[in-house]
């Protein structure tokens, strides 16, 4: 891959499991520091690592992306399949960092799973939650008080609804073949995102047991909305908010069936109270006024937004 430049590495030995891979654009220092940043996170826990640097990267990725499909995630991982064929891959966006060695990994590697990422109808409590009014500017690790944000109420068993800033991959043939699939409806729907391609792809084509797919915990994918989340894997900033682009759908198949999908009951928290992190207590404001709803026994993880090794 002529587009593909190795930006830092180190290279997986016979007994490395698993090797992490991320990839960033250009020089830009803003990108360059988030890889950095990783690449210690990586050395903190002995992993290997590859991080490429990218000349472009494809509009699957970013609004401002180019039509190169060298320059998409399956085709970046296929290749990196292809230079460490004993080892399995474990992607990560490069704005992410390790804060605890990634143990289940190790266990997908060791039990033949082909697929994980994290899957929002699969989740039992996946509520999100963001800084109330009064702390909304304030740095991640200052931030007392959240407010309810959104959530899907339903589950399903068949379907992918996933955030894929992490993913693992065996280098497995089911999981090579589910990485050219989706390649190929990246290259159908070229005005979609690629998570929603993932959906797409995972959904209509490969959830009938052919690929072992497990759905990772949020813990591995760790965004400041779940508060009450201990990270493994840490994405100390709330994500920015992505235009809405066209979804995959090709007459009668689509996305995923929400219509099949089951209700789920209950939020951990609520929808219209207010979370004190700092003193655990569930707030809610009634005539412009706060009481306190009930103590919370639930423990909080809060982190600067520019959180460092």
């Amino acid at each position: 891959m002529n587009s593909v430049q190795i930006y830092k590495e180190k290279l997986p030995s016979s007994s490395d499991g698993f090797t992490v891979c991320a990839f960033i654009t250009g020089n830009n220092p803003a990108y360059c520091k988030y890889a950095d940043r990783l690449i210690r996170s990586c050395e903190k826990y002995s992993m290997p690592y590859t991080v490429y640097s990218l000349q472009e990267i494809h509009k699957s990725i970013s609004k401002n992306g180019t039509d190169d499909l060298q320059n998409t995630k399956p085709s970046v991982l296929l290749y990196t399949m292809d230079r460490f064929p004993g080892t399995n891959i474990l992607y990560m966006d490069a704005d992410l960092l390790f804060v605890k060695y990634p143990d289940c990994v190790k266990d997908f590697c060791a039990n033949g799973v082909d697929f994980a990422v994290y899957n929002w109808v699969n989740d039992p409590c996946n509520e999100a939650y963001i800084p109330a009014e009064v702390d909304k500017d304030k740095p991640g690790d200052a931030v007392q008080y959240f407010r309810y944000s959104h959530h899907i109420p339903f589950t399903s068993d068949r379907d992918l609804c996933c955030s894929g800033g992490t993913q693992f991959y065996a280098n497995s043939t089911a999981a090579r073949s589910f990485l050219a699939k989706w390649q190929e409806m990246i290259k159908k729907f070229d005005l979609a995102w690629d998570d929603e391609i993932l959906n797409y792809t995972y959904t209509n084509f490969f959830n009938d047991g052919q690929l072992k797919f497990i759905p990772l915990d949020k813990s591995y994918l760790r965004l400041p909305w779940w508060p009450h989340i201990d990270p493994v894997i840490l994405h100390a900033e709330f994500p920015a908010v992505l235009i809405k682009k066209p979804r995959p759908c090709d007459g009668a198949v689509h996305m995923y069936y929400p219509e099949k999908w089951q209700k789920r009951e209950g939020l951990l928290f609520g929808m219209d109270c207010i979370i004190d992190v700092k003193n655990k207590k569930l707030l809610k404001v009634a005539d412009g006024k706060i009481a306190s709803v009930r103590d919370l026994n639930v423990k909080f993880y809060l982190f600067p937004y520019d959180y460092d090794l």
